[in-house]
């Protein structure tokens, strides 16, 4: 895509539309914002994964960044999109259905080492098809200058590009954030912005700016410039709402390395939309803290009839270094509501969202810690979701790789399948050796349970179930159960229904009541000597449809095995069980 234009020369204007303008319709925003946790008292808990997106090489960072996109391929189901920065050669950002988690579209970055991809937005329409349009951010881009960076406004319909903004000079980094700013100049039109962290002004050197378009006309709005050396202004974006009434929407930019009250301890500007002009700024309150690093609007929390806001301070320290720390504000004080601290070393409020996770009709804020750590699964990251208006934990989605930095990454505010909850998008930018994955986590869908004895294996092994994925009858590749420990080499099956059991069988107990159904015979792959006999089985949408199974019934599933190190007839091998809802 943008590796087919000669752009380095082009500086000024930094703006460039690329095809004729249609008419312009109004962004139906989709709720993307954030906010965070607390220490360590909320309830860990594993998650229904609707889709997972792993990075096509090593090193791709997929999931670096991810946005919930409007429904691109018209099958009723809102789609999303996974930034790839550190693919070769100069990153990606594929745009993936939310139905079935295929491939829609493909971006690529222009230069190398371009990190295209790094930051992403939903945006206003600006071809004028009837669906909103999306903002990547590029700030590696080289074109005249060295990581000058570049951020581009692509059609979710056509592919088309239709607008990039150029970064100012060398190490600029424009692009390293990219927001929906809401209608910044009263037109009735939401408009859009692109920080550029790293831009210099006069005498003052990587002060940061924000520069803005607007949607209706394509034309710069002014530049809103940091007011320190080294502040880095525009490193985060957030769109907030209209604070004073006047029918301009204020908006939020984080400078996390602010040294006013501290070297990084960070602040955060309230823009006036129509002035353009700093408000007022809250600001850290330690050295290194990084105040300011995510953001996120809150709408009214406190129904005070003034707007909130989020901040995320990752290496915000209490009793114990880089436990991270989010503060939520009233947009009429500068000091925080409520606060709360994460666990030592894990990062809390390195990304926030806000979504209505459970399903009640009140949203929650999901933050991300990072390096959270989980008994000895060791440094998994973590997703604490807490109540929006107090903070206080109500659930921690914990990650399943060690340094994966699952959390590193959110997106919230979409329903894919239909139930009344939203769900949740996770990047975790360093699984897989640097891969990346990012995964779609079902909302108000209970985890899957394992519960009975598995039948101890002829040469002493404990079989062991697991369930991955979510059983969904519209949306997601399926739930996977699957056994660990069974026979190598050794034909079994899965057997299932609608209600548990505890009855002997064979030597074991048999954990699934009567009527059974049965899968296909497959062959557990042959391992090395012990306990790694693997066993599987996938209940995908269509097979749940097949079996007329309604959302919110219980499905039991246990494996069997034939285990000839026992004489017949208890010459079998048989696991524990799992038990998972079927979700709409």
């Amino acid at each position: 895509m943008g590796g087919a234009d000669t752009l380095g020369s082009e500086v000024a204007p930094r703006v460039q539309f690329l095809q004729p303008r249609l008419h312009v319709m109004n962004l139906v925003r989709l709720a993307s914002s954030a906010l965070a946790l607390s220490s360590l008292v909320a309830l860990a808990s594993a998650q229904a994964v609707l889709h997972t997106v792993q990075g096509a090489a090593t090193p791709a960072s997929a999931g670096h960044a991810l946005v919930f996109t409007p429904d691109v391929d018209g099958d009723g189901v809102p789609d999303f999109a996974v930034g790839s920065p550190l693919e070769a050669p100069a990153g990606f950002v594929r745009v993936h259905s939310g139905r079935d988690g295929s491939v829609l579209r493909s971006f690529e970055g222009a230069t190398p080492g371009a990190q295209f991809g790094f930051a992403l937005a939903i945006v206003n329409d600006l071809d004028g098809a009837g669906i909103a349009d999306l903002m990547i951010g590029a700030p590696g881009t080289t074109w005249s200058h060295s990581n000058q960076g570049t951020a581009y406004v692509y059609s979710l319909e056509t592919g088309v590009r239709w607008a990039q903004i150029f970064g100012s000079g060398t190490n600029s980094r424009m692009g390293y954030s990219v927001a929906n700013l809401g209608d910044i100049d009263g037109d009735g039109v939401d408009d859009f912005g692109a920080g550029e962290p790293g831009a210099d002004f006069g005498a003052l050197v990587d002060n940061g700016a924000v520069v803005m378009v607007s949607g209706a006309s394509a034309q710069f709005l002014p530049v809103v410039r940091g007011a320190a050396s080294g502040e880095q202004f525009g490193l985060s974006l957030s769109g907030w709402g209209d604070l004073d009434g006047d029918g301009d929407d204020e908006w939020l930019v984080g400078a996390p390395f602010n040294a006013t009250f501290g070297a990084g301890a960070g602040r955060v500007a309230i823009v006036d939309g129509g002035a353009h002009s700093v408000l007022w700024s809250c600001y850290g309150g330690q050295a290194g803290e990084h105040f300011g690093l995510a953001l996120a609007s809150l709408a009214d929390s406190d129904g005070d009839g003034v707007l909130d806001f989020a901040v995320g301070a990752p290496e915000s320290f209490g009793s114990a270094a880089n436990q991270g720390r989010v503060a939520r504000f009233s947009g009429l004080s500068v000091a925080p509501q409520e606060e709360r601290l994460g666990a030592p070393g894990e990062r809390l409020g390195r990304a926030l969202a806000l979504c209505d996770f459970d399903g009640d009709g009140v949203r929650e804020l999901a933050a991300g810690a990072p390096q959270h750590v989980a008994g000895a699964l060791g440094r998994v990251g973590a997703v604490h979701v807490l109540d929006a208006l107090t903070l206080a934990p109500e659930t921690t989605l914990v990650g399943s790789s060690s340094d994966g930095e699952f959390g590193a990454a959110l997106s919230g505010g979409v329903d894919l399948n239909g139930d009344g909850a939203h769900e949740l998008g996770v990047g975790a930018r360093a699984e897989l050796a640097q891969r990346g994955v990012a995964r779609v986590l079902a909302g108000a869908t209970p985890q899957a349970a394992t519960y009975c004895a598995a039948k101890t294996t002829s040469n002493g092994c404990t079989p062991r179930m697991r369930a991955e994925g979510c059983a969904s009858l519209s949306t997601g590749a399926g739930l996977t159960a699957r056994v660990f420990g069974a026979t190598q080499n050794a034909p079994g099956m899965l057997f299932w229904g609608l209600a548990p059991n505890a009855a002997p069988l064979r030597g074991g107990t048999l954990c699934v009541a009567s009527p059974l159904r049965r899968t296909p015979l497959q062959l557990a792959s042959v391992g090395a000597a012990g306990c790694s006999g693997p066993l599987a089985f996938t209940f995908t949408p269509a097979l749940l449809q097949s079996a007329d199974l309604s959302a919110g019934e219980q499905v039991h599933a246990q494996f069997w095995w034939r285990d000839n190190g026992f004489a017949a007839p208890n010459n079998v091998g048989l696991s524990d069980a799992v038990v998972f809802v079927v979700a709409p």
